[in-house]
């Protein structure tokens, strides 16, 4: 059977990429299927949200098929 989990998360760039680097070293067991960013420190964000650390906003949904007995 196939299950999926849909997650959102918000971090900085390097924490971002080391998820990746985990759902890939779990492969085959884990595959993405979806993956889409958002940068809430983008242009259109406040001046106030500019000023502080630069985050960004994924929502992530992983695949992984379980072991039948």
């Amino acid at each position: 059977a196939q299950i999926s989990v849909a997650l959102n998360v918000t971090g900085p760039i390097a924490a971002q990429a080391k998820l990746l680097q985990d759902i890939e070293m779990a492969s085959p067991a884990l595959r993405v299927v979806k993956y889409s960013l958002r940068d809430p420190d983008g242009e259109w964000a406040s001046v106030a949200q500019q000023q502080g650390p630069n985050l960004l906003q994924a929502e992530i949904t992983v695949t992984a098929f379980t072991i039948g007995e």
